[in-house]
């Protein structure tokens, strides 16, 4: 028989679960296992969580980020190319004032003005805040493509000035393991980060994945090692990128 005390922590637990704090995992292609303490996303705390690992940001098409780097010499005068399912548009900064967003408007501008193209995507340029690698720091100004149809699309991008632009387009599916970080003890040379029960191998197609109510006792951090994906044949300049989402569940948050 169920006692009261058990019958409170489940439902603790489960409202909790009505309250993630989601939190976004830096994708860096990594197929490591985890050695840095900070490594995932903090429980703070919670004894529940919730997991969300998707290869698209939307299931619905592929989306493919584009951002100028700056530190890059040259980027306010160079051209720029972009490459979808092999057609090339180009756009030359120098006829323009040189800022960022300037850039990439000429490139959307390019890419809506070729019937190829302009078929195959609808685009924005908008500030983002879905990237976490340099130099596509959230809050930078980013072109983002988005398919217009379900299936896949190749990328790539190029400029003169090498590397004044890169590109990241959604992976097709991938696999991965979750781990946890239990804590280290006194003379640990290695922080103590386990594979969690029953979350090994796990399969995420294009559509994602979404785990509510994961039970997480006194775990520190979570961390999802992807570790293996299937990506679209991208041409250069382009990284593939998993979407990767982490919430405690806080009562009352």
């Amino acid at each position: 028989m169920t006692s009261t005390f058990e019958l409170a922590n489940k439902n603790a637990a489960e409202l909790g679960c009505t309250q993630p704090v989601w939190g976004r995992q830096p994708y860096t292609g990594s197929t490591a296992i985890p050695y840095d303490v900070g490594a995932g996303v903090n429980m703070q705390g919670s004894s529940a969580a919730a997991l969300s690992v998707s290869p698209r940001l939307n299931p619905a098409g592929r989306t493919v980020f584009f951002v100028v780097n700056t530190l890059i010499a040259g980027y306010a005068t160079t051209t720029y190319h972009i490459t979808l399912n092999g057609t090339t548009v180009n756009y030359d900064a120098s006829t323009g004032d040189g800022a960022v967003k300037t850039i990439l408007a000429g490139l959307l501008a390019a890419i809506q003005g070729n019937g190829t193209t302009n078929a195959l995507v609808s685009g924005s340029v908008t500030t983002q805040s879905d990237l976490t690698v340099a130099p596509a720091t959230a809050g930078c100004p980013a072109l983002v493509l988005f398919g217009s149809a379900v299936d896949d699309y190749t990328a790539g991008c190029s400029a003169t000035a090498a590397g004044a632009i890169v590109g990241y387009g959604d992976a097709t599916s991938c696999t991965f393991d979750l781990y946890a970080y239990m804590g280290g003890v006194q003379g640990d040379a290695k922080p103590r980060w386990r594979l969690v029960q029953g979350a090994a191998a796990i399969s995420v197609d294009s559509r994602g994945l979404v785990q509510n109510q994961l039970h997480v006792g006194s775990v520190t951090q979570l961390f999802v090692q992807i570790t293996a994906s299937v990506v679209p044949a991208d041409g250069s300049g382009v990284t593939p990128q998993v979407w990767i989402d982490i919430a405690p569940c806080l009562v009352g948050s």
